[in-house]
């Protein structure tokens, strides 16, 4: 009974991804035109049968899949558009975990992979013998594993092997480990600035006198209500020569910093 119901539950797993992916290679196949066009569709044809370059920057991988679809379904224009349909089929789970990575609901990465394929653009050039299928797929693919050791990898693979505009997506790429780190590091320094530099020990200093406030905000110090730390104290000193001509009293927000010791 248990074995029947987790082949159930995996199967509930897997019906809302293949359902819809098997859908968009329909769609794609029924609505592509039934000749090459006179542009780079039927440039990849020869340049993948003949192994030859094709316009920069090249789409060696492109060639390669589709030399190696021609020696299967032959090279007429319907056997290498199955290439593209297929391709748009396989993208639509990645681009799925591409939206659940960057916060999206399950539903709404469902829906928005979909949405995005059969979009009228997206459309017209999954539709034919074009790189764009293979580019979304790589970039869909960088996204979602960019958290993985292969993330950097797959990202410069969407960008040379896919579509060099793939490299706008770099900030989507980024680790968010990376992120996390530069965010923490960012925050650090800050807080590891001295007092009268940085906004750490703002409103520190219980000034009740308006020239010694505004000689201290000279020097970056601000006015405020808790007690200031040794910090304050010292960097204070210059705020209180250009006031009195002499030191810091050491008596800040009603207490003896220097006498306490602290």
């Amino acid at each position: 009974m248990s074995e029947g119901r987790s082949a159930v539950n995996r199967l509930l797993r897997v019906l809302p991804v293949a359902v819809p992916a098997v859908a968009i290679a329909l769609i794609c196949f029924l609505s592509g035109p039934d000749r090459f066009d006179a542009v780079d569709g039927a440039e990849f044809a020869v340049a993948g049968r003949n192994m030859d370059i094709a316009h920069p920057p090249g789409y060696p991988l492109l060639l390669f899949l589709v030399r190696s679809t021609g020696a299967v379904t032959g090279y007429s224009y319907t056997g290498l558009r199955l290439l593209s349909c297929l391709l748009a089929a396989l993208a639509y789970p990645l681009l799925r975990k591409a939206f659940e990575s960057l916060g999206a609901s399950r539903a709404g990465s469902l829906a928005g992979s979909f949405l995005f394929l059969c979009l009228p653009p997206v459309l017209s050039q999954t539709c034919i013998l074009e790189v764009h299928s293979l580019a979304i797929l790589l970039a869909a693919w960088a996204v979602s594993a960019r958290n993985s050791p292969a993330g950097p990898y797959l990202f410069s693979l969407a960008v040379f092997g896919g579509h060099p505009t793939s490299a706008v997506l770099l900030p989507l790429a980024v680790p968010r480990r990376i992120r996390h780190d530069d965010s923490e590091r960012v925050g650090s320094s800050a807080m590891d600035q001295p007092a009268f530099e940085g906004p750490r020990y703002r409103r520190t200093v219980t000034i009740q006198h308006g020239p010694q406030q505004a000689a201290l905000a000279g020097h970056g110090l601000a006015h405020g209500d808790a007690e200031a730390p040794d910090e304050v104290v010292d960097g204070a000193d210059d705020g209180f020569e250009d006031l009195h001509g002499g030191s810091f009293p050491g008596s800040v927000g009603g207490r003896d910093w220097r006498a306490a010791g602290a």
